[in-house]
């Protein structure tokens, strides 16, 4: 099958599965406007988990685990708010290949949808303990006031579960703490000229070296993180009302124009009408 084209939506506990059905409320702006635009194509949007230590980055491209559930929305309703109330029914695991450049406030992804690997014995046993352990766990849920026999009876659902999980290498947790230095350099000197060579000595690796395994660590380049952390710094400053002009200088942005242009492309809203939503722009001099 050839790679899907599909907008996504992240979020933080849903794993969405092949022949399901999920419903899900959309108040987001951003997320409002792609349930509208995937109306009026196909219908078709992907469900991405958010990974931890999203919160930072969420208002922008916070990061999202490689492999989702996409599917078809079914049933849909637009409230009086803007607002959608839909139903996705679930019809592929995919992976997601890259992130498309966009004019959208949403992220939209190139995605190869996965097949579905058949076990090679008999699973009947198995499913037969967690259908019976899952009964257990809601009749505890319903039925029991103390705390510790549901925890117990979701302890023993996840020990039954966890011989099927497939645990990932930690290369990848050990290179992201390995920079850790490097986002703290840089969060230190958010309005210095910081060169590759700078940021590579930090690491102690060669500029070649340090330019491809934080890329590998990050799925983003060094001055990519280095703009996201600027822009974030910014978005803080002008939530606590300082000048745009001002923060641009603060945050190591050439000029005002170059504030906007990034806020703009990062967060879909000028910086001035940020602080306008927030009610912290600036009052003109008389």
């Amino acid at each position: 099958m050839p790679p899907l084209t599909l907008p996504i939506f992240p979020l933080p506990d849903v794993t969405f599965f092949p022949h399901t059905m999920l419903p899900l409320h959309v108040f987001e702006a951003r997320y409002r406007a792609m349930i509208t635009d995937a109306l009026a194509r196909d219908r078709k949007i992907a469900v991405v988990r958010l990974k931890p230590g999203f919160e930072a980055s969420y208002a922008g491209k916070p990061p999202v685990f490689p492999v989702a559930g996409a599917g078809e929305i079914v049933s849909w309703e637009r409230l009086a708010t803007g607002r959608y109330n839909i139903l996705v029914k679930g019809e592929w695991r995919v992976r997601i290949e890259r992130e498309l450049p966009t004019d959208t406030l949403y992220r939209i992804v190139t995605a190869q949808p996965l097949d579905d690997v058949e076990p090679t014995g008999d699973v009947s046993p198995a499913l037969a303990r967690i259908r019976d352990l899952c009964g257990r766990l809601l009749q505890a849920l319903w039925s029991c006031n103390d705390s510790l026999a549901f925890d117990s009876q979701l302890s023993s659902l996840v020990d039954e579960l966890r011989p099927a999980a497939r645990i990932g290498r930690t290369a990848r947790a050990e290179a992201v703490q390995r920079f850790g230095s490097v986002i703290d350099f840089m969060h230190a000197r958010l309005g210095d000229a910081l060169t590759l060579e700078m940021l590579a000595a930090v690491a102690g690796l060669s500029p070649f070296h340090f330019l491809r395994e934080f890329k590998r660590a990050h799925d983003a380049t060094p001055q990519q993180m280095l703009m996201a952390l600027r822009l974030f710094d910014a978005k803080q400053r002008l939530a606590a009302g300082e000048a745009p002009a001002a923060v641009a200088a603060a945050a190591g942005l050439t000029d005002q124009a170059h504030l906007t242009r990034a806020f703009v492309r990062r967060y879909g809203v000028t910086p001035g009408r940020y602080q306008q939503q927030l009610g912290t722009r600036p009052r003109r001099r008389a």
